[in-house]
C-alpha cells in the first residue's frame, strides 16, 4: 500500500490570509469566480470567451489545471521583488461526463450536510503513445494551493454541456495512492461562518486561544507550538468522548488496548460538524489508517464493513462484511449521511485504482 496523504495544516482558511500571497490581479479573478457562482456557461472563459476584466488576468486553461503566467501580469516586477510563490487559479473538471480518451478519472461533485460540496479531483496527467504519466509543475503549483490555503476557481463540465461554475474551493487534501485532490467549497459560504474552513473546532476555546491559532498561520513560531497544544486538547476531547461511547472498544477489531485507539473522523472535510461524536468512530490505529486512505468503509444501511480490492490477500480481508459494533446510546450512532459521504469516496477511489 505504501500511500501517503498531505493534508492543509492551517488552522484556518480565509481570503484575508489568501489574498497576502498572491498578485493582486487574482483577486480580480476570484471576484469573478464568487459573483458568478453556480452559474452555467457554455464554454470555458477563455479566449474570445473570456469575460472582460479590469485587469489581464486568464480565468482558464485548455488543460484542466490553470497557473497564469506571471510575466504578463501588470504586478509582475512586484511579485518578482516579493518572491511571490506560483499558484494555480483555477481548475476544470470532467465530473461524471467520461471521455474514455481523457486520462483524467475526475468524479462527481458530492453535497455536505452543511451546505458546501467536496470534489475529488485527479492531478494533471499527460497521454503519450498510449502511456499515461503525471505531469508534475501543474501539481506542484496546486499542491503550493494546499500547503498555503489558497483558493482555486472550480468549473464542472455539465451533461448538457457546457460547464457550471462552482465558485471558489479550498485545497484541502491530496491522496499519493489515488493521484487525487480533495476541493472543499464554497469559499463564499465563509461569509455565514468565519470557521467553516477551520481544522479544528472553535467550541469552548476563548479569544486568547483563537488569537494563537491565528498567530501561528501567519508563521509566528512563538505561537506554533502553543497552537499544536491547543489542537492536541480539542483532539483529546473527542477521542475521549469516542473511548466513552464506544466502552473502549475498537468498532471494528473488538481490541480494548485504548493505547491504540483512536478517534477516526468519518468525513474529514472541515467544518463544525468535525468534531461531534456522529462524525467519529473509535478505530484501531492501523484500522484508522485504512480507513482515513479509503481503503476501508462502512455501510451506513447495516453497518457492515466494506474492503477495497487491495486488501485482497492481506490480513485486513477477513473484515470484510463484518458489522461494527455501536454505542449503546442509538444518539451517539455514527451519522447515516456521513457514512454515506465515505462509502462516496471510498468508491471513487477504489474507481481511480481499478
Amino acid at each position: 500500500m505504501g500511500s501517503w496523504i498531505v493534508e492543509c495544516e492551517l488552522n484556518f482558511l480565509t481570503l484575508a490570509h489568501a489574498e497576502s500571497l498572491v498578485p493582486p490581479e487574482f483577486m480580480t479573478a476570484w471576484k469573478w469566480f464568487s459573483d458568478h457562482e453556480g452559474e452555467h456557461l457554455r464554454r470555458l472563459p477563455m479566449g474570445d470567451a473570456a469575460p472582460e476584466l479590469d485587469v489581464p488576468i486568464t480565468l482558464a486553461r485548455q488543460s484542466g489545471i490553470h497557473s497564469p503566467d506571471y510575466r504578463r501580469l501588470p504586478s509582475y516586477p512586484d511579485c518578482v521583488r516579493k518572491h511571490v510563490k506560483k499558484y494555480v487559479l483555477s481548475v476544470h473538471s470532467e465530473g461524471s461526463v467520461k471521455d474514455p480518451r481523457s486520462p483524467y478519472p475526475d468524479n462527481e461533485v458530492i453535497g455536505n450536510p452543511d451546505g458546501t460540496w467536496t470534489l475529488e479531483y485527479s492531478e494533471h496527467r499527460e497521454r503519450h503513445a498510449g502511456i499515461t504519466r503525471t505531469a508534475t509543475n501543474y501539481n506542484e503549483d496546486l499542491m503550493r494551493n494546499l500547503h498555503d490555503g489558497v483558493p482555486v476557481g472550480v468549473l464542472v463540465r455539465q451533461k448538457q454541456g457546457g460547464y457550471l461554475n462552482m465558485g471558489l474551493a479550498y485545497v484541502e487534501r491530496y491522496d499519493e495512492a489515488t493521484g487525487l485532490f480533495t476541493l472543499h467549497g464554497p469559499v463564499s459560504a465563509e461569509a455565514r461562518n468565519p470557521y467553516l474552513f477551520s481544522l479544528t473546532t472553535t467550541e469552548n476555546l476563548s479569544p486568547a486561544e483563537l488569537e494563537t491559532l491565528k498567530k501561528a498561520d501567519l508563521e509566528d513560531t512563538r505561537e506554533t507550538t502553543e497552537a499544536t497544544v491547543i489542537r492536541r486538547k480539542q483532539q483529546d476531547k473527542f477521542r475521549a468522548k469516542l473511548l466513552e461511547a464506544y466502552a473502549g472498544r475498537c468498532a471494528a477489531t473488538d481490541v480494548e488496548v485504548s493505547d491504540v485507539l483512536q478517534a477516526a473522523h468519518i468525513v474529514s472535510y472541515r467544518g463544525a460538524q468535525s468534531q461531534k461524536t456522529r462524525n467519529g468512530i473509535l478505530l484501531r490505529s492501523d484500522i484508522h489508517l485504512l480507513y482515513d486512505a479509503n481503503l476501508l468503509t462502512i455501510e451506513p444501511e447495516d453497518y457492515r464493513i466494506r474492503t477495497s480490492s487491495r486488501l485482497e490477500g492481506s490480513i485486513y480481508e477477513r473484515l470484510e462484511g463484518r458489522q461494527i459494533h455501536l454505542p449503546e446510546d442509538k444518539a451517539l450512532w455514527p451519522q447515516d449521511d456521513l457514512l454515506e459521504l465515505h462509502g462516496k469516496e471510498f468508491w471513487v477511489t477504489e474507481s481511480h485504482c481499478a
